[in-house]
């Protein structure tokens, strides 16, 4: 018999891997012997993936599986992964975001093979794209989903995010004080950020910026202040779990460039959770 040591259910012999965490089994111990210990506390998993597309879910637990790396998920739905025909074999119901997580030894295999799935190819390293180690990112609660976050300044922040989310569907996410809130629609984000007293409208630095995620800021700082960017404030670790630098553009639109460096729960920091945040 084999067992899941996190979930403690039990399988016949010759399952290898948790119907319901996707854990690896081990041998169930003798009567009387100590339980087995799960290989890694849930505290040191590393997030690797973030999906709500049910086929990319699917896609990438077989890949995990194929790659012999154990894997746990969070905010997953409802489930059939045995096809017992309550639902469509292994379909995922949830709507919302679906996180893969991994032993730390086994995230930067992971995160690389799931960079594939990604970019939409098959992970057989063919991919047609650049999509390398360079372009993985890890998932952080703390920051808003997308690759590029624009961020809009205004006089009151939360006068326009609740004129947003009623003019245009947005739904409020994470609230940073009074100067921030992040906003989400289907799988975009925006930022409303709070604008210098009585300079709204004066200059692009002041009343909008671009946020991109990206996998390694030092390296992508370095290529910038290469190229001539102006480079006004230089990588920098913050709380949040982010590592970022800013830049203006020659025609003197604000840029920040942001590494997840560490998943981080945005109430562990200040943050004001809304909705669509796991803690």
């Amino acid at each position: 018999m084999m067992v899941c040591p996190r979930c403690k259910s039990e399988y016949r012999d010759g399952f290898t891997t948790c119907a319901d965490c996707y854990g690896p089994l081990v041998a169930a111990p003798e009567p009387g012997a100590e339980p087995p210990a799960p290989a890694h506390e849930d505290g040191d998993l590393v997030p690797v993936f973030e999906s709500s597309e049910p086929s990319l879910i699917l896609m990438a637990k077989s890949v995990l599986e194929a790659a012999g790396i154990a894997f746990g998920t969070r905010g997953e739905g409802a489930e059939d992964p045995l096809g017992l025909g309550r639902f469509p074999a292994r379909m995922n119901l949830v709507t919302g975001p679906v996180v893969f997580e991994v032993a730390p030894p086994d995230a930067k295999e992971a995160a690389t093979l799931l960079a594939d799935l990604r970019a939409g190819s098959e992970p057989d390293g063919e991919s047609s794209g650049s999509a390398g180690e360079e372009q993985v990112l890890l998932v952080n609660r703390s920051m808003p989903p997308g690759t590029i976050i624009p961020e809009l300044a205004y006089p009151d922040v939360r006068e326009a995010a609740a004129w947003l989310c009623r003019a245009f569907g947005f739904r409020e996410r994470l609230r940073i004080a009074d100067h921030r809130i992040q906003l989400t629609l289907e799988d975009a984000s925006v930022v409303a950020i709070e604008a210098p007293p009585g300079q709204a409208g004066d200059a692009p630095l002041t009343t909008h910026g671009v946020m991109v995620r990206v996998a390694d800021a030092q390296a992508h700082h370095d290529r910038a202040e290469g190229a001539g960017a102006r480079i006004t404030s230089p990588p920098t670790d913050y709380p949040f779990g982010e590592r970022q630098y800013s830049a203006l553009d020659p025609a003197g639109h604000r840029w920040t460039f942001s590494e997840s460096i560490e998943d981080v729960d945005p109430e562990d920091w200040g943050g004001e959770v809304v909705e669509g945040v796991e803690s």
